[in-house]
């Protein structure tokens, strides 16, 4: 196999055709081939007509008066459809107006009045009372008295104190019921209430006493219920719970007179 010389070296391959078109002179020259066909073609084709000026008519303007009757005129105006006017259908109506004869309302006949039987006067009333009997009603202005007695029991008056709870707290078991004590006291106490919140083991959280319904009346009075509305209310064990509860605690006191103080 033979070896190739030391300073062989091999040729570059051939360059690819190019694809830019025309160069710019070729186009400038085939723009100006254009332009010189198209001036050819002007004078060899295009014809030449001499001006002719038109003839002047009517220089001086003339002003000339329409009449009153132009139908132009009356197409112009504004107030065409809305104005009476004297070339419209009802013109004939007001133009020249019927000679009408105007009704005369006056009576030459005299008034007549009734004229009054004095024999017959309340005929038909004495008939309606002769063929209407009315029964006769003594009218009673002030019906009697009558008495409301309560009903009599044999069942004693309570003689201890009283209380039950209301609200979802009732629901909730009573682990010892406490005993009320009766207040020494000289008039009647109103019922304490007192707002209980007890937690989910049983235990009383919060209270919250709340006022009697006729607070003006029972103000000075509750303060002996209230205190011991709170101190029981307090002492309460329920039995426990998935969750806490509210309720109502209403205490209803039984009073006994104090006892006479030691005179010295």
């Amino acid at each position: 196999m033979n070896e190739a010389p030391a300073d062989f070296r091999p040729l570059p391959p051939p360059a690819p055709p190019s694809d830019q078109g025309w160069p710019w002179r070729k186009l400038a020259w085939f723009a100006v081939f254009l332009f010189g066909v198209h001036v050819g073609a002007l004078f060899v084709f295009g014809s030449k007509k001499p001006v002719i000026a038109r003839a002047v008519i009517n220089r001086v303007p003339h002003l000339q008066l329409t009449s009153e009757g132009d139908e132009l005129i009356a197409l112009g105006d504004p107030t065409l459809f809305v104005l009476p006017h004297p070339n419209d259908f009802g013109a004939p109506l007001w133009q020249h107006p019927a000679n009408g004869v105007a009704p005369v309302f006056h009576y030459d006949e005299p008034p007549e009045f009734l004229k009054l039987n004095p024999e017959t006067l309340a005929t038909t009333f004495q008939e309606f009372v002769q063929t209407n009997r009315i029964a006769p009603y003594a009218p009673d202005f002030k019906p009697e008295l009558q008495l409301a007695t309560p009903p009599l029991t044999d069942e004693p008056s309570s003689t201890r104190s009283t209380w039950h709870i209301t609200g979802e707290l009732a629901s909730r078991p009573l682990l010892a019921a406490p005993t009320l004590p009766v207040l020494a006291y000289n008039d009647v106490l109103p019922p304490s209430r007192v707002q209980v919140q007890v937690d989910a083991a049983g235990f009383v959280a919060s209270l919250v006493p709340l006022p009697p319904e006729n607070a003006v009346e029972a103000k000075e009075r509750a303060e002996a219920g209230e205190t011991n509305a709170l101190r029981i209310a307090r002492q309460l064990r329920f039995a426990p719970a998935a969750q806490a509860a509210f309720g109502e605690i209403i205490f209803n006191w039984h009073t006994v007179p104090p006892p006479a103080a030691n005179l010295p």
